[in-house]
């Protein structure tokens, strides 16, 4: 929802009949879009990296109701980086470097690494305190992720999830799951 508020406020206002739900994906938009958002009363609002970009995008983000807020994983993109406001806020045990210099057990700098899967864990803790559903990004991560909510499954009420490109198997496992959800990735 990247700088869309307006419009995409626009189409939902007319289509709202045809959608059970939805999640705004990647927010980055002001408190009165939020507003507006949050007067559908079944629309989630998805935070990930880019949403925490400037102290004004962390004052909106504030400003979200728990109840109503989804974390998105949106491996490998939108990573938060140490010149963005939220990167006070985490904290990596992976080095990173830059795509010339990589070694083995290093990330690539500014890709948010599909390896990194495994520290959603600190999430799924997030959630199951304030009952946040999750909105997981699924772009070749799926053992690794169904592996992961097995565990966590008692923790958190339900998700979706994004860019599934994985295989069969990992989509039945994520339908095995109860109030989960499976979004395609279309190129």
């Amino acid at each position: 929802m990247c700088a869309a508020g307006e419009d995409f406020y626009e189409i939902m206002t007319q289509n709202l009949h045809r959608f059970p739900g939805g999640v705004t994906h990647s927010f980055t938009d002001s408190t009165e879009d939020q507003d507006r958002l949050l007067s559908f009363e079944k629309m989630f609002i998805g935070v990930n990296g880019s949403s925490l970009k400037t102290n004004g995008n962390l004052e909106v983000v504030r400003g979200i109701p728990v109840e109503r807020l989804m974390m998105e994983t949106d491996s490998p993109y939108c990573d938060i980086i140490n010149t963005h406001a939220g990167s006070q806020y985490v904290k990596s045990v992976w080095p990173s470097k830059k795509k010339e210099k990589y070694e083995p057990d290093s990330t690539v700098k500014g890709r948010n690494e599909p390896c990194l899967v495994r520290y959603f864990e600190k999430q799924f803790e997030l959630a199951e305190a304030v009952k946040l559903p999750m909105f997981l990004h699924m772009c070749a991560v799926g053992e690794d992720l169904c592996e992961i909510m097995t565990r966590n499954l008692h923790r958190f009420p339900g998700g979706v999830t994004h860019s599934f490109t994985d295989s069969a198997e990992d989509r039945d496992r994520l339908l095995s799951f109860e109030k989960m959800f499976i979004g395609k990735f279309l190129r």
